[in-house]
């Protein structure tokens, strides 16, 4: 059975996140997760979650890895801050 490699991407700076992200549910049959607060050591993921991170991703981070899902209230890079909804 193949196991989906998973990456938790946080900003160093915002890392009141990882209390909650590693409370994420997940199959451990399915799922090999791991955090890291630096997108230099993300490479050749399944997965990346990216949450709370301030830092610009750039166009081959995106490419090394099969999808990056970031979480965010509104369109990205127009709208974006820690309070864009407001």
């Amino acid at each position: 059975m193949y196991k989906y490699k998973v990456t938790i991407l946080i900003d160093p700076n915002n890392s009141w996140i990882e209390e909650f992200a590693k409370k994420i549910k997940y199959n451990k049959k399915k799922y090999i997760v791991k955090f890291s607060k630096s997108s230099f050591h993300v490479s050749n993921q399944d997965i990346v979650l990216v949450l709370s991170y301030t830092k610009i991703l750039k166009s081959n981070f995106l490419k090394k890895n099969k999808l990056v899902l970031i979480a965010h209230p509104s369109d990205l890079p127009k709208n974006r801050g820690f309070a864009p909804v407001q």
